[in-house]
């Protein structure tokens, strides 16, 4: 009985390796934009469910307090006012796309990635603001994303200009924010204006 042949095993040449790693890299270039565009949304999608959170503690806070708003950064004083945790409230006081190049421990490096507060709004200057003050709390920002590369010391703006700059629009130019009456929208930057930031 004849033995069978062996036929010698045939590796990939070096063309053929070369096709191959060209064809995966063609692939990862076609996806990763799209993955990366995937990741923008998601992204947009938890701050914006953080944000209507901070607006259902707000308006939790003003039942309390005789429609009475919070005392200047917003989210600080919310957050103590509920109880909440200090480890589970932290993250949310960050647009997820500021908070993951952020040191917690890290004061300054914090007030320059929390989510501004509208301090014509939040009462810092001392004296309280009520619900009934503002004449249009579904035109107003309550709270919104910033500019996480402005480098002014502070977690909130008085005045248009200066909330001009520290604005972010991190969501596909959109910038995700709070209205006083709780509500929520992505204002692109075309439509941001002084009559969605100051206090009537």
């Amino acid at each position: 009985m004849p033995k069978p042949v062996s036929r010698p095993i045939r590796g990939f040449t070096l063309i053929e390796l070369l096709v191959v790693i060209a064809i995966i890299s063609l692939l990862m270039s076609i996806l990763l934009p799209s993955l990366r565009k995937a990741v923008g949304h998601a992204e947009a999608v938890q701050c914006s469910t953080q944000l209507k959170a901070w607006g259902v503690a707000l308006t939790m806070y003003m039942n309390d307090y005789n429609e009475c708003m919070p005392y200047a950064e917003a989210t600080k004083h919310l957050s103590q006012h509920l109880s909440l945790s200090s480890d589970g409230a932290e993250s949310a006081r960050f647009c997820p796309t500021s908070y993951k190049e952020v040191n917690p421990k890290d004061a300054y490096d914090v007030r320059h990635a929390v989510y501004l507060s509208n301090y014509w709004v939040f009462a810092y200057s001392g004296a309280n603001v009520f619900l009934k003050q503002i004449a249009a709390p579904d035109r107003t920002i309550g709270m919104l994303d910033r500019n996480r590369y402005e480098l002014s010391y502070g977690a909130g703006f008085t005045t248009y200009p200066d909330a001009s700059q520290r604005i972010g629009f991190p969501h596909f130019d959109n910038c995700n924010s709070m209205f006083v009456d709780g509500h929520v929208e992505a204002v692109p930057i075309s439509a941001m204006s002084v009559d969605y930031i100051l206090r009537e």
